[in-house]
Order: C-alpha cells, then sequence, then structure tokens
C-alpha cells in the first residue's frame, strides 16, 4: 500500500472516531436532540430545583448548570452515580432522554417569568433538594404540615441538625423562615369528615 493510501485510511479512521465522538451516546443508547422547553418544565418539578436553583444558576446546595461546559455524557455520568452531597438517579427515576431536554434548557435558559416559581418559599429556599419538591420528603423527612411549633423549626434551621447544615439569618432570613414555616403548615392535608 502506497503512503498516500495509509493517509487517506488514516484521515477515513479519524473521521469516524470525530464523528463518533461527536454523538450524544448514553449507556441505554442513542439520545435524540433535546426539548428545552419540556426541559424548562421537568425542571420546575424536580427535586433539582432545591440544590441548583429556580433558574439552574446555582444556590448554597449545588453548582449553577445553565450554560454548562459539562456535556451531556458527563451530566448523564454525574446523575447516574451521584456525587458528594447528591444522590444517584437511576433512569427509572429520570430517562435519558429528561436528561438531554434539561440539559437543552441549560444551554439555553429562559428564566422563569417573575412569579411563576418565585413565589413559592419552598422553591425558593432550596430545601427541596433534601426534603423534596413539595416538602414530602426524600433523602430527608417531609415537612408538609409539619406539626412542630415554629420555635422548634427555627432551632432546627438555625443549629442544624444530624446530615443537614445550619443556616445562618445571612443564609436564610427570619421573614424567609416565617414564609416557609407558613408555606409548610398550609401544605396539611385537610382531614376527611366521616359519618356517623
Amino acid at each position: 500500500m502506497s503512503n498516500s493510501h495509509h493517509t487517506w485510511l488514516l484521515l477515513g479512521l479519524l473521521a469516524i472516531v470525530l464523528l463518533a465522538g461527536a454523538c450524544d451516546v448514553t449507556q441505554s443508547g442513542m439520545v435524540t436532540q433535546g426539548d428545552a422547553i419540556h426541559g424548562r418544565s421537568l425542571w420546575a418539578q424536580s427535586v433539582c430545583i432545591g440544590c441548583h436553583g429556580v433558574n439552574a444558576q446555582g444556590s448554597r446546595g449545588g453548582p449553577a448548570l445553565a450554560q454548562t461546559p459539562l456535556t451531556i455524557r458527563e451530566v448523564v455520568d454525574i446523575t447516574r452515580r451521584g456525587g458528594p452531597g447528591m444522590p444517584k438517579y437511576p433512569a427509572s427515576q429520570i430517562s435519558d432522554q429528561d436528561l438531554q431536554d434539561m440539559y437543552a434548557w441549560f444551554q439555553n435558559p429562559v428564566p422563569a417569568p417573575t412569579g411563576e416559581w418565585q413565589q413559592d418559599p419552598w422553591t425558593q429556599s432550596g430545601c427541596g433538594g433534601c426534603h423534596g419538591a413539595n416538602a414530602e420528603g426524600a433523602s430527608a423527612p417531609a415537612l408538609t404540615g409539619t406539626s412542630q411549633p415554629f420555635s422548634a423549626f427555627e432551632t432546627v434551621v438555625r443549629q442544624g441538625a444530624e446530615g443537614m447544615p445550619k443556616y445562618p439569618a445571612s443564609q436564610v432570613s427570619d421573614q424567609a423562615l416565617r414564609d416557609m414555616y407558613a408555606w409548610l403548615q398550609a401544605q396539611a392535608p385537610v382531614p376527611v369528615a366521616t359519618g356517623e
């Protein structure tokens, strides 16, 4: 084989390798192009919002993901294996396609309109990352309709608890804490009247 044939063969192999590397392939197969609008909707309903922020801008619980330099492969890998302070999320909880859709939104983030998510003090707090998007419990206990008095709630938040850091007033204001407590109380299920 002549040198020119070797050169073309090597260039062809290099092109194949580069094209394969450019495809969004995960462990479970091909992922189609993401839907940023669907990704934004998924984000709003996910517990991820609690640590990574309402608009994926980051918070005290997790880094910003808006305009992330991470590739989709890296996002899927981190999501599946978890990391420091982040639980694992298997495909049974969030599919590769849903991750692709959220990733598309990360790359083209459109902030939520004023008042859409920001009116909810729970979502703003970031506590949903551990206690669940609706405070229904996740890696930390459920807090919906908590029966503890405000003073006990405030003590836990300010002093921390097992696996939970302290949140001083510089991080969570007294007013934000009262608003959050009122929101949690409002989530209490309404008792069903029983007939005699």
